[in-house]
């Protein structure tokens, strides 16, 4: 790994000892999934089935990944083998999140707010229709819309198969870009929206070639990331209910 990051990535297999037990310790040694404190912190984690028996898949998804590292409640949504791809992307002012896999549900329940994250999280519907709801509010997006939740409140998201992404930046940093994040949160936001593109393709573009593992452009970035989340969520705003 280059200076100052933090790269993990599990293959693990039916041969490690003490499975569970391995699992957990790798992924908790090895990663801050909250916003590190500090900006020269990087890390990046992959998570992979490919090499757990079946019966071994759900079960290490759902305790290990889903409760004791991003604090969700983990389901498959359907009865086809489970199988999921992730890789995970946390520094401070931004943690990413993509996947490909299974159907599932995640669920952030009032059990899992206790750890105190009160960041913003923008949900990217591909490649077909997601199901959420918060506060309340049931949305259903088409395949490229996107959303914005409150992770500081409890959430579902059921997904389909496919690749999906994800990604949280921090309340204050959007609160000194916009007024009244929270109204701006659970309103659609086409896949035509001018913002959103810009918003993907920069990720895209910086995911690919690495730069938020460089110490010396990641700040830059992330602060280009958080204006265009702002633009982004701001456009899916009735006229006048934003800066």
């Amino acid at each position: 790994p280059r200076n100052g990051s933090s790269v993990r990535e599990l293959q693990i297999t039916d041969s490690d000892n003490n499975l569970s037990e391995y699992f957990g310790r790798t992924f908790i040694k090895a990663g801050r999934i909250r916003m590190p404190a500090c900006a020269a912190d990087f890390t990046s984690l992959r998570f992979s089935t490919r090499g757990l028996p079946e019966r071994m898949r759900i079960p290490m998804w759902r305790e290990e990944f889903g409760r004791c590292i991003v604090h969700v409640d983990m389901e498959p949504s359907s009865d086809v083998p489970f199988q999921v791809e992730a890789t995970l992307q946390a520094l401070q002012g931004l943690r990413t999140l993509a996947w490909q896999g299974s159907a599932m549900r995640f669920k952030r329940s009032k059990a899992n707010i206790v750890d105190g994250d009160d960041s913003i999280g923008i949900i990217v519907c591909s490649p077909r229709r997601s199901q959420l709801s918060q506060r309340g509010q049931e949305i259903e997006l088409r395949a490229g819309d996107a959303i914005a939740l409150l992770h500081s409140e409890p959430a579902i998201v059921t997904y389909a198969e496919g690749l999906q992404f994800g990604l949280s930046v921090p309340r204050d940093a959007l609160t000194a870009r916009v007024t009244n994040v929270d109204s701006l949160t659970m309103r659609p936001i086409s896949r035509r929206t001018e913002a959103l593109r810009l918003l993907m393709t920069y990720l895209k573009s910086a995911l690919k070639e690495g730069v938020l593992a460089t110490p010396k452009l990641r700040d830059v970035v992330v602060t280009h990331i958080h204006d265009l989340v702002a633009l982004t969520i701001s456009e899916s705003a009735p006229l006048g209910e934003s800066s």
